[in-house]
């Protein structure tokens, strides 16, 4: 067996059952702590930090479930000092401390690539309407990412990224630092059921209520379905649009359901759901899409160029034009209309997935830091 290894995990938010990112940290972290001595550095972590309050900041980080943390020197000193291994999971003020003291210490710095400029870029249109459409362009994204490259990325011993779309992006940004591609995989829990029980046309779909999620389009594709009054839509989620979304689906025929849910009802819900939709416009692999496809259950994606997710799709049939209601209606119609063929499906999505567990990330994970690590023995 390998050396027990000391892992100093650097992320904002610890314990934030939020964004995507902070999600994947806490899973690893507690899976780390198996053979590891593993010590979370964020607000709420084993070495606990105080929160950041910035302009603007705290609304854009509060719609991705987020809290910036104030950096301690001191503290993350102590336990910089004795690892190992630094593991930074964001670029922002906390990630840049760290990596700077990690590098003056001499500890070898795996990062992980888990935010794009166009999340930052849309949480600022609640806030700043104005500033993020002079700022929300593609060549300003584009902008964004070769100054974190160049800033942030290629400043660490080695990178881990979730997709193969995330790391074209980084290369495409002039990323030079080895990097691997890992997926956030799904934890074990996410299985379908032996037998699915009898119940309504269920469409699925889960993620902060945010802009780039395009709940909004899932919405008006079930309300222009040939089939809406059999259609059950479940928006699983929470965040600053839940009022105008709920607003919008006021009056769909077949019934919708808002709100958070607990990791035991939205595992219900992968397993008893008909369809998944993911209209999301901005990911870089889609956790939520991955844990549905765990559970059995079929999904369509947006075949948006700044989404890893389409990786998942089984065939055309399970993709959509980004922005299109009317091809995603055309889809959740066809999908109705056909549910021998989608039940069909259950396997293949299975089969599709079958590599994706968490085990087998928390491995990838564990045979890279021993590779860093062996840099400062």
């Amino acid at each position: 067996m390998a050396r027990r290894l000391k892992i100093a995990f650097v992320v904002d938010s610890a314990r934030s059952a939020g964004a995507g990112g902070l999600v994947a940290a806490e899973r690893v972290i507690d899976s780390l702590r198996i053979d590891h001595d593993v010590t979370s550095i964020g607000v709420g972590g084993d070495v606990p930090l105080p929160a950041l309050s910035l302009p603007f900041g705290d609304e854009v980080a509060a719609s991705n479930s987020f809290i910036f943390a104030r950096p301690d020197i001191d503290l993350m000193f102590r336990a910089f000092d004795v690892a190992d291994v630094v593991h930074v999971q964001l670029p922002f003020f906390l990630g840049y401390r760290a990596l700077a003291l990690a590098e003056e210490l001499r500890v070898p710095v795996v990062a992980g690539h888990h935010v794009q400029p166009e999340n930052v870029l849309r949480g600022l249109s609640l806030v700043a309407p104005r500033l993020a459409g002079t700022l929300g362009s593609p060549i300003i994204a584009r902008a964004l990412n070769r100054v974190m490259t160049q800033t942030f990325y290629n400043r660490a011993t080695a990178l881990i990224c979730p997709s193969q779309f995330s790391l074209d992006e980084l290369r495409a940004s002039g990323l030079t630092r080895p990097a691997e591609i890992i997926s956030n995989g799904a934890p074990a829990q996410f299985a379908p059921l032996s037998s699915r029980p009898p119940g309504p046309f269920t469409v699925l779909t889960v993620g902060r209520l945010v802009p780039e999620k395009r709940h909004d389009l899932v919405i008006e594709a079930v309300r222009r379905s040939k089939y809406a009054a059999s259609l059950r839509l479940v928006i699983a989620g929470r965040g600053p649009l839940r009022e105008r979304l709920e607003a919008q689906a006021r009056g769909l025929p077949g019934g919708v359901e808002f709100g958070f849910k607990s990791d035991d009802e939205l595992l219900r819900l992968y397993q008893t759901a008909d369809l998944y939709v993911h209209a999301s416009e901005v990911e870089l692999e889609g956790m939520a899409v991955l844990e549905a496809m765990r559970c059995g259950c079929p999904a369509v994606t947006s075949d948006s160029g700044s989404s890893a997710t389409k990786q998942f799709a089984l065939d055309a049939a399970h993709v959509f034009r980004t922005g299109d209601v009317q091809a995603l209606t055309a889809r959740l119609d066809d999908w109705f209309e056909n549910p021998a063929r989608l039940a069909q499906r259950r396997q293949k999505t299975l089969t599709a997935v079958k590599d994706y567990g968490l085990e087998n990330t928390v491995a990838a994970y564990q045979r890279l830091y021993e590779r860093v690590a062996s840099r400062r023995c």
